[in-house]
């Protein structure tokens, strides 16, 4: 079973229009232009105007292909809730909004019954328990944990809740570069709410310990590239044929056309040519760019190895092998 994907808008719109023309998008996400823009910051200086909005909106009428407004903020606690409805009931052919903050599910629900809502990477849901109280606050479709790219387990529990609630789809984010288990990670969206709302807040200045946008968490060794929860290419399909994902998601809009270029050539073919860190952005400490990761090495049973992978690092050893073998 082939895959469908979730791209982003990342302002270019012949960039977009030629990823719609292969017939592999399901959806388009997108931040709303400047008066309703409701998504995380990190993307903020890609804010377009209506009329743009409006361009992509078409476009993807004319493909067929879903349109999903980011109101993905930590918390939409500073934010003007009212106005977001406003502009989602005033809009036409938005179809999905995607959300991270749960209070906020549940009022999108109430007060816009015909949209899908989604629940964004975010909310942080790495179980099926987490996903069942999701559905419960009327949302339909999940952006599951990065951890749960590698963990079967979970995996197996979020696909039996499927059979239990048969509208419920999921999907899972296969170019995301940050580590699974992140501390930092919630806390780096969250900070990200705060900058928005207090820019001038001495906490976000240089040298203060609430530099958010300096990742915490750097990866140190070539071998700790490889703990990246990354789906290549050529495995998305079997996480849609296994019934793990019903679509997946691609990433990021802030990325440069020619990028995001390269990471749907290579999620729509099924294969990645060259060097893997091309379409899975990683770095070292520092900032220092990753040695080469020549795809093509990857063993054939490298999927079935992190899926059972116990995570129990210094008695295995397998991904510093690894490591020689395809960044060597």
């Amino acid at each position: 079973m082939q895959p469908f994907f979730s791209i982003p808008f990342n302002g270019d719109l012949g960039l977009l229009r030629n990823a719609l023309s292969t017939g592999k998008v399901r959806e388009v996400y997108l931040q709303g232009p400047s008066a309703a823009d409701l998504s995380t910051l990190y993307a903020r200086r890609m804010r377009q105007t209506r009329k743009v909005f409006h361009r992509v909106i078409d476009a993807c009428r004319e493909r067929r292909v879903k349109t999903n407004l980011l109101c993905n903020a930590a918390s939409l606690f500073f934010f003007d809730f009212g106005k977001a409805v406003r502009f989602l009931k005033e809009e036409e052919g938005i179809d999905a909004i995607t959300v991270s903050d749960p209070y906020a599910a549940k009022r999108f629900r109430a007060e816009l019954p015909d949209h899908e809502i989604h629940a964004s990477i975010v909310m942080g849901l790495d179980s099926a328990a987490k996903v069942e109280t999701a559905c419960g606050l009327g949302i339909s479709e999940v952006n599951l944990s990065l951890r749960c790219n590698r963990d079967l387990k979970v995996l197996r529990e979020v696909r039996a809740l499927k059979k239990k609630r048969p509208g419920l789809r999921t999907r899972l984010i296969a170019n995301h570069p940050c580590p699974a288990d992140c501390v930092f990670m919630p806390w780096h969206w969250l900070l990200d709410t705060f900058k928005e709302v207090f820019p001038d807040s001495p906490s976000f200045r240089e040298g203060a310990p609430y530099r958010y946008e300096v990742c915490m968490r750097p990866y140190a060794t070539a071998e700790e590239l490889l703990h990246v929860p990354f789906i290549r290419p050529e495995d998305c399909a079997f996480y849609v044929r296994e019934g793990y994902a019903d679509i997946i998601k691609l990433v990021f809009r802030d990325m440069p056309s020619d990028r995001l270029g390269d990471i749907y050539d290579a999620y729509f073919s099924g294969r990645c040519r060259g060097d893997l860190w091309r379409i899975v952005d990683v770095s070292l400490h520092d900032g220092k760019k990753a040695p080469v990761c020549r795809n093509s090495r990857f063993p054939k049973g490298f999927l079935s190895t992190v899926l059972a992978c116990d995570k129990d690092c210094p008695s295995c050893g397998n991904c510093g092998r690894l490591a020689k073998r395809v960044m060597g």
